[in-house]
């Protein structure tokens, strides 16, 4: 069983300026499907709308405030919140406030459904 300490994880590359992901849990530690990072939103940063189409993820408020845009929906997040972003859903995430936002972020990399073979 890996223990991870704070502050081990790894920092994604690749992220949209303003936003700092900082990787848990994942392959590296072992896991098959499973991803854990916490994500910094700078003040004044949006994450653009996107989607993934073969992961299910799960947020939840650390610290902060974010407007969370999840398909036509938008709501604003504060500590304790949570949202399902369920398979292939649009999402993207607006800091509009002068602190910065943490989240922790949980994604569920799942499979493309099987299907029978014709013989």
């Amino acid at each position: 069983m890996p223990i991870i300490k704070h502050g081990d994880g790894s920092i994604e590359e690749g992220t949209p300026a303003g936003v700092e992901v900082r990787e848990i849990v994942n392959a590296a530690q072992g896991s098959k499907s499973l991803n854990v990072g916490v994500v910094t939103i700078y003040p004044s940063t949006r994450v653009p709308r996107h989607n993934h189409a073969n992961t299910e993820q799960a947020i939840v408020v650390l610290e902060g405030k974010i407007t969370m845009i999840l398909g036509r929906d938008r709501q604003v997040l504060g500590i304790g919140d949570a949202a399902l972003i369920p398979a292939g859903s649009q999402h993207g995430y607006v800091n509009a406030s002068a602190e910065a936002a943490r989240l922790l972020l949980y994604i569920i990399h799942i499979s493309e459904p099987t299907r029978p073979r014709l013989r």
